[in-house]
């Protein structure tokens, strides 16, 4: 009998504030995505594709290249059983003998992702919380003088 996983009810609170806070920052002149912006924000938009049953579409013409920054984007993240999951896509895609389609590997994609045993959105809420937990540092060591500054002149 196959493992069946309830419907994926999306982000986890935490994750989708820092996903909100990446996308309002790169609207901003100059801003650019760091790398574990990035990275995050690529293991997200692919975990969400697979979850919603749609990655097919995501992947869109650059399947490929998208699996690549994927994987890697797990791997930053220390999502390794995922990574090695999309690797092995990879794979199965550029298979020199008998190549897989691509309908067929994404299918295959999102059936192992939904019972991976990784608690992927557990582990991108406790990224996203180290992700907030460094910009609140940084913004305090920036603004520290103003911020002390100001309250002491009241």
């Amino acid at each position: 009998m196959e493992k069946r996983t309830p419907p994926w009810g999306g982000h986890r609170p935490t994750t989708a504030a820092v996903l909100i806070a990446i996308l309002e920052r790169t609207t901003q002149k100059g801003a650019e995505f760091s790398d574990t912006d990035r990275a995050l924000y690529a293991a997200c938009e692919f975990w969400a594709a697979a979850m919603h049953g749609t990655l097919r579409e995501h992947l869109g013409g650059s399947a490929l290249l998208r699996l690549h920054a994927a994987e890697v984007s797990f791997a930053v993240l220390g999502i390794f059983g995922v990574a090695r999951v999309l690797h092995t896509a990879r794979q199965q895609l550029t298979d020199a003998v008998k190549p897989l389609s691509l309908e067929r590997v994404t299918h295959s994609v999102e059936r192992q992702l939904a019972l991976t045993d990784e608690h992927v959105d557990q582990l991108f809420a406790n990224f996203s919380k180290t992700q907030r937990q460094a910009a609140a540092v940084e913004f305090w060591t920036t603004h520290r003088k103003t911020i002390v500054g100001s309250s002491v002149h009241r």
